[in-house]
Formats: structure tokens, C-alpha cells, sequence
């Protein structure tokens, strides 16, 4: 479990799979992350490379999100395959990711955390540039949906960028 201020960060289980696609499919989520299938998500519950966390508030324990990660021991990387959460704007997402580098980084001693965002997912992309990563690349047309293909940025904090910035930009 991780914990902030105002989260508690928890695994997931079988019985979560409902609310993981809940909020998958939220009008404010819907359009800007890939969304799996329950099956996919059991896979993933069952995973011992994967790891798939519900966001929850401390106030009333609601879930308010969730995040699925996979770890490359090997290369000390932690890719976040997805973060989402509902509601937006009230610093959940910043707080989230904060806890997430910080356990990355400072507990599992990863190199680099390291994400792909759709190109017009342009709020989160600020908070991402906000909190110090940088901007690797565009994979061009990677990915098909009903809307036709679309573009993902690669972004990435590496454990030295993290270690100078804690104490401005993402420090506790």
C-alpha cells in the first residue's frame, strides 16, 4: 500500500474489476486512454510483472481512480501503462503520481518511470511536463481505435532528474 495526504494506493483484486472499467469508461476518461477488457484486467490482477492499484480517497475510503504499471526488473524500468481518475481537477492525478514516483524510485530503486500518452491528452501531458518529465518522442499512428489512428508521446523521469528535483517540483 502506498499512502499520501489524501490516498491510499491499493492492489486491486478480482472483485474491482467493475470499477476499473467504470472508470475506463467515464465521458472524461474514455476518449484518452486505452481501455481494457475484463479479461484483460484479470490477467492482469494475476500478473506478477504487472501491477494494477486502486486510487482511493482516506476521507470515505471512495475510489477515485486507478493505475496499472509493469515492471522491468532487469533494466530497473516502471513503465506506468495507465493512470486514470475521476473526478479531474482537484490534485488527485498530481498526488497520485507523486506517491507513484516516489515508490518507483525511493522504494523499488528503478532507473526510469516511463509512460506513453495520447498527443491530445493535453491535460495530462501538462501535469506530466509539471511534475519533470521529459518528453522522449512521438510513436506516429500507434495506435487504432474508432476515432482512426492516433499519435502517443513517450515521456520519462530518470532516478538523478527525480533525486534534483525533489526538493522543488515533486517533493512531498
Amino acid at each position: 500500500m502506498i499512502e499520501t495526504d489524501r490516498l491510499f494506493i491499493l492492489p486491486a483484486f478480482k472483485e474491482d474489476i467493475d470499477t476499473i472499467l467504470a472508470i475506463e469508461h467515464a465521458p472524461e476518461n474514455r476518449n484518452f486512454i486505452f481501455r481494457g477488457t475484463r479479461e484483460e484486467h484479470l490477467a492482469e490482477i494475476h500478473d506478477p510483472s504487472t501491477g494494477i492499484c486502486l486510487i482511493k480517497t482516506k476521507k470515505n475510503r471512495k475510489t477515485i481512480g486507478f493505475l496499472i504499471f509493469d515492471l522491468d526488473k532487469a533494466s530497473e524500468k516502471f513503465e506506468l501503462r495507465r493512470i486514470a481518475i475521476v473526478p479531474k481537477n482537484q490534485g488527485y492525478g498530481t498526488e497520485s503520481l507523486k506517491a507513484v514516483f516516489k515508490y518507483a524510485f525511493e522504494k523499488l530503486e528503478m532507473n526510469k518511470v516511463w509512460l506513453d500518452v495520447y498527443t491530445d491528452n493535453l491535460h495530462a501531458i501538462s501535469l506530466y511536463e509539471k511534475l519533470g518529465m521529459q518528453k522522449e518522442g512521438i510513436l506516429r499512428q500507434n495506435h487504432k481505435d474508432e476515432c482512426g489512428f492516433l499519435d502517443q508521446a513517450l515521456y520519462s523521469l530518470l532516478k538523478n532528474e527525480y533525486f534534483d528535483l525533489k526538493s522543488s517540483k515533486i517533493s512531498d
